[in-house]
This record gives structure tokens, C-alpha cells and sequence, in this order.
């Protein structure tokens, strides 16, 4: 079968089909695509169904996805850095102050204004296509 070659070279393999005889395909394949007008078997060996006749709508879900990931990690390592920081210097302040330098309403107020900025970042875009993938 065409659709198990890719698998000994570390590839990934799709297939495309609306028909009762696409149907072992797209159950192979490691994504199987297929339209909204295509019978009851091959949707439901499909991963994806189209619900519109056109392949941009997959360009357009990979660029969301990959904006998505990467707002996802920039929030995440902005607040992996800010609690890091907090602590590291509270707990430094700590050892060689008599008092605590901040009160807990002070550091939840800090967390709260840092974690505003942090949603604004994260709703960037996370990539500036300059070339066309057309």
C-alpha cells in the first residue's frame, strides 16, 4: 500500500478522497482529508472533513495553530520569568533584611499588573509572514 512508505522514512503521509474506495487511504494515511459532500464511509475514516470546497481553509488553520502555539509560549515564559523573579528576589530580601519588603497585597497587586501585560503580549502576532506560501 503507498500510504505505508512514508512511515520507514519518518515522513507523514495525507490522502484526500470522497469515495467508498478512498476510504482504506484515508484510514492509512496519517492525516485523511475529506469534503462535506463525500459519503458516510470516507468521513468517517477521515480525520478532517471540509466543510468548505476549497484547501486555503488548511493554510489558514496551520497559521492559527502556529500563532496559537505561540502565543501560548510567550505567555508562559513571560510568567515562568516574572514568578521566578519575585521569588528570587523576596527571598533575597529576606535574608538580609529585618522585614519583609513587600506586603502580600503589594506582590498579589505586582502579579496581577504583570499578568495584564502578559494577555496584551500574548495576543500579538506571532508571526509576520513576508513571503507567500501561495
Amino acid at each position: 500500500m503507498l500510504s505505508k512508505v512514508p512511515c520507514k522514512r519518518d515522513l507523514f503521509s495525507a490522502s484526500l478522497g470522497d469515495g467508498v474506495n478512498d476510504a482504506p487511504s484515508l484510514q492509512a494515511a496519517d492525516v485523511g482529508l475529506s469534503v462535506e459532500s463525500a459519503v458516510d464511509i470516507a468521513k468517517a475514516a477521515a480525520d478532517m472533513i471540509l466543510l468548505q470546497k476549497d484547501l486555503m481553509v488548511l493554510k489558514l488553520a496551520v497559521l492559527e495553530g502556529r500563532r496559537t502555539v505561540g502565543n501560548v509560549m510567550k505567555y508562559l515564559m513571560m510568567g515562568t520569568n516574572s514568578n521566578f523573579v519575585n521569588m528570587f528576589s523576596m527571598a533575597g530580601a529576606a535574608l538580609f533584611l529585618p522585614f519583609l519588603p513587600m506586603k502580600p497585597v503589594q506582590i498579589l497587586l505586582n502579579n496581577i499588573l504583570y499578568d495584564l501585560s502578559e494577555v496584551a503580549m500574548s495576543m500579538r502576532a506571532a508571526f509576520t509572514a513576508t513571503k507567500s506560501c501561495d
